[in-house]
C-alpha cells in the first residue's frame, strides 16, 4: 500500500479506536456471560463481530481504492460511496444483532 493509502488508513483505525475498544468490552463480556444468558451472548458475538469486520473491511478497501484510483488518475468518489453505503448497512445488521441481544429471553414483566 502507498503513502496515501497507509495515511489513511492509520487515521481510520485512530478514529474508530473508542468503538473498537468498546467491541473488544463487548466480546470479552459475552463470553462471561454465556453460561448464564447464552443465546443473547451469541447475539452479541454476532453482532460485534460483524461490527469489527465492517469498520476493518471499509477502512482497508477505502485506502486501497484510495491509493489505486490516485494511482491512475481516476475519480474515487463513486467507489468510495458505494463502499460507505455498503458499510453502513453491514452495521445497521451489527447493530441490529445487538438490539435483539438485549431483548431476547426476556421474561414478560408481570
Amino acid at each position: 500500500m502507498g503513502e496515501v493509502g497507509t495515511v489513511y488508513l492509520l487515521s481510520q483505525f485512530g478514529y474508530h479506536a473508542p468503538a473498537l475498544l468498546v467491541y473488544l468490552v463487548a466480546f470479552v463480556l459475552a463470553l462471561v456471560y454465556r453460561g448464564r444468558a447464552p443465546l443473547p451472548s451469541v447475539l452479541t458475538l454476532a453482532g460485534e463481530g460483524l461490527l469489527v469486520a465492517t469498520t476493518l473491511a471499509v477502512a482497508l478497501v477505502q485506502a486501497w481504492l484510495l491509493d489505486s484510483f490516485q494511482a491512475v488518475g481516476r475519480d474515487v468518489s463513486l467507489p468510495m460511496t458505494l463502499v460507505t453505503i455498503v458499510g453502513s448497512c453491514a452495521r445497521a445488521v451489527g447493530l441490529g444483532l445487538l438490539v435483539a441481544a438485549i431483548f431476547v429471553g426476556r421474561r414478560p414483566s408481570v
